[in-house]
């Protein structure tokens, strides 16, 4: 529960939002909730069975939290794994649709969906699929896009794409390093 444990501590030091992304032990999240977390991210690939996620739930629900539900290609569950082969757009959207069947059979709605794959054209057909299935906002993004030049030209394209279709009209955004290159990436050289 190290991580817990600094979180407690960088929370006491900033006055920003902050979501813990949770892997693998569903017990840092319903630590870091009695810190003051502001959003949970759980990832459907490792969280871990439906028992810890009610757990997990019934924590947000009784902290008012909202949970992103944070599909990520390299990351998909073993049964999605080996009926797919690989990740396809198809199983990042099983993925998702299993996770919010699940919130809403525990009657939580303050979530919000991601669909993240580093290859943008896979996350953008997978964000495709999904805004036709659900209501609740999207997290658009894509993982493991680079460095700030080459991470930046891919989220650009993905949400590009998404945004101009309108695929995506509920969606929040998620920007990492790429303001702090702001301007130069925007210079020509």
């Amino acid at each position: 529960m190290d991580a817990a444990e600094a979180f407690r501590l960088i929370k006491q030091q900033v006055n920003v939002p902050l979501v813990a992304d949770i892997h693998f032990d569903y017990r840092i999240a319903l630590k870091v909730a009695e810190y003051g977390v502001d959003c949970l991210r759980i990832n459907p690939g490792n969280i871990g069975n439906e028992e810890r996620i009610r757990m997990v739930v019934d924590c947000a629900r009784d902290k008012n939290i909202p949970i992103r539900i944070g599909v990520n290609a390299g990351s998909l569950e073993k049964d999605l794994q080996e009926k797919y082969g690989e990740p396809t757009p198809q199983a990042l959207l099983e993925s998702a649709m299993r996770h919010v069947d699940h919130l809403d059979r525990l009657n939580f709605d303050q979530f919000k969906v991601s669909v993240k794959a580093s290859d943008v054209f896979l996350a953008v057909e997978s964000y495709r699929l999904l805004a036709k299935q659900i209501d609740q906002p999207l997290h658009l993004g894509i993982t493991e896009a680079g460095g700030a030049r080459s991470g930046a030209v891919k989220s650009a394209i993905g949400l590009g794409l998404l945004l101009n279709e309108g695929s995506a009209t509920r969606c929040a955004f998620r920007w990492r390093r790429i303001r702090l290159k702001r301007s130069r990436l925007g210079s020509i050289s």
